[in-house]
């Protein structure tokens, strides 16, 4: 009775072995699981939340509803107490959980002031949310991940059951054979791998190949491959899917540098566009002076109060400054088509922004320096060069347990065992009974100069990779120094361009009046208007320079969602 389910006994390793759970765990905890966050976000909502691996859609979030924000584990804090003085937006859950990102809070009088004039006005977070929903690029990289995953599933073909089969036959000859087999190997997900199969031998063997032939029901056989040395740890198929899950973990920094860089040049054309059009409405405001004036001269002209010279001097003035707003019209045309790159309908298609879509330049808030060091250590927690750097050095430890695994010798146990089923074709009846083989192989070469010179070359790329960054680290605190210092001297520009610009209005105005009285000249008014007029755009270049600080700041800390910065540690 036993012998009756003994091919079925054989069998079952092999079955068994089938099961892929084991694989999982070999490409990282999460590296199936990693999805990539456009290409899971297509619901058709006007500025979405995207999600990846453990971050959250936290639809009561105050940004939420006016701000897209790109929440990713690789850049949540791990604890409050690694923030110096606990600053806000530096905290996350004690056990590693759903951590909040960075959050730098908006004052609610800097919103208010970065809330536009008109419904209509286009804002920033608009553009943001156009680029991480419909850019080119951003979409480009967001398809690494799948370009990932396929690497991880081609790794995972490493492990896959072959099943064999041939057949050979002699049919002419003294020895007429007749041999087919079927087979199958399952690789094991810890090393080794089972087998088992089935075959028939027929007709009449050569004398030194008996072995080949078969009882009348065939021959069940089943076996196990155990590594004892070599293999142990670490093997070929098990280091192609611990890399291969590195490298789709590696996706999601390769995705947020993108990210980051994109939205940064996005904000810088905004507010390019903005300010360029601030401009343009300080052209049409000196203009409108002059042509005012004019209607006035023309009267004096004509009843004798002022001479033609005069009438002629202020022409001359409109079509100077008429010059001056063309070009300010050409630059507001040459930014909102370089805004338009990252302004995109849903369908993906460039969109110029009309002139009525500008906003007002907000009002900066004062730069606090004690944020720097809270932004720099957050930095480092959040930059995606940083996280790609040290997965490049997972891998080449994985490289380096390769290599370290092939210094062993090969010693490998094998145990066969074979059963023949069904009517004798001997009278010894030598292949009825049950066979059991166990076997100890060992292959080892003697210099092993291969693995021992692989090894040092992974050991001097990982110090290489160490040095890098350690660069790394100083070229983010030099940045964030940068942008700091960058901010601040926007901000006192902007309070010293702002009080000139006040003191030239009053001047001009002074000087418009006593040239109504009689007092003055047409050239001490024009003069004074073009003082006025460059005190004016001083003060939007400030502003300009402000702005730009902050999307470097931004960029420089690894935030990709647009947010603003209040200095209110």
């Amino acid at each position: 009775m036993l012998r009756t389910f003994w091919p079925f006994i054989l069998l079952l390793p092999v079955l068994l072995a089938g099961c892929r759970t084991p694989l999982r765990g070999l490409t990282g905890a999460t590296a199936r699981d990693t999805e990539c966050p456009l290409l899971s976000e297509k619901a058709g909502a006007q500025q979405s939340v995207v999600e990846v691996a453990s971050g959250t859609n936290d639809s009561t979030s105050p940004e939420s509803s006016s701000t897209p924000q790109l929440k990713l584990a690789s850049w949540q804090a791990t604890s409050s107490s690694n923030q110096p003085g606990g600053a806000p937006g530096a905290s996350a859950s004690s056990n590693g959980g759903d951590a909040e990102p960075l959050a730098l809070p908006i004052s609610e009088e800097l919103s208010e002031a970065r809330r536009p004039a008109k419904e209509e006005s286009l804002q920033l977070g608009d553009v943001i949310s156009s680029v991480l929903n419909t850019f080119p690029m951003v979409q480009a990289a967001a398809l690494q991940f799948e370009v990932a995953q396929g690497q991880v599933l081609s790794a995972e073909g490493a492990f896959d059951t072959k099943l064999k089969g041939a057949t050979e036959n002699g049919a002419l000859g003294f020895y007429e054979t007749y041999r087919h087999s079927v087979g199958a190997v399952q690789p094991l997900a810890y090393g080794g791998e089972v087998f088992g199969g089935y075959r028939v031998g027929r007709g009449v063997f050569q004398p030194w190949y008996q072995e080949r032939q078969t009882n009348e029901g065939g021959e069940f056989k089943a076996g196990l491959s155990v590594p004892l040395s070599r293999n142990v740890a670490i093997d070929n198929r098990r280091a192609g899917m611990q890399k291969a899950g590195i490298d789709l973990s590696a996706a999601d920094p390769q995705f947020r540098g993108e990210v980051i860089f994109t939205v940064r040049a996005a904000s810088e054309a905004y507010w390019q566009w903005v300010a360029a059009a601030a401009q343009r409405r300080i052209a049409e405001q000196v203009l409108a002076l002059a042509t005012t004036r004019n209607d006035g001269l023309e009267e004096e002209v004509r009843t004798g109060a002022k001479a033609m010279p005069v009438l002629k001097d202020n022409r001359r003035s409109i079509l100077s400054r008429e010059a001056k707003l063309i070009d300010t019209q050409r630059k507001v045309i040459q930014s909102a088509a370089k805004l338009s790159i990252y302004l995109r309908t849903p369908s993906g298609e460039s969109r110029i922004p009309a002139p009525e879509e500008v906003p007002e330049l907000p009002t900066p808030d004062q730069p606090d320096e004690a944020w720097q060091s809270v932004l720099v250590q957050q930095a480092i927690l959040s930059r995606p060069e940083l996280r790609e750097l040290d997965l490049t050095i997972e891998r080449i430890d994985v490289e380096a347990a390769e290599a370290g695994n092939d210094l062993l010798p090969n010693v490998s146990a094998v145990l066969v065992g074979s059963q023949d089923v069904g009517e004798p074709t001997s009278k010894k009846r030598d292949k009825s009974e049950f066979e059991l083989e166990v076997a100890l192989l060992v292959d080892v070469p003697l210099q092993r100069r291969k693995a021992r010179g692989k090894l040092t070359s992974l050991e001097a790329k990982r110090a290489q990779l160490a040095q890098k960054r350690h660069l790394s680290e100083d070229k983010i605190r030099t940045d964030i120094a940068v942008a700091f210092a960058a901010i601040k001297a926007a901000y006192e520009r902007v309070q010293r361009t702002a009080e000139a610009r006040e003191l030239a209005d009053y001047m001009a105005e002074v000087e418009r009046e006593k040239f109504k009285a009689g007092e003055s000249n047409l050239l001490n008014v024009a003069l004074r208007e073009e003082s006025a007029a460059e005190s004016a755009g001083k003060a939007i270049e400030a502003l300009l320079e402000y702005q730009l600080g902050l999307a470097f700041l931004r960029a420089a800390v690894g935030i990709d969602d647009g947010s603003t910065v209040e200095w209110s540690p």
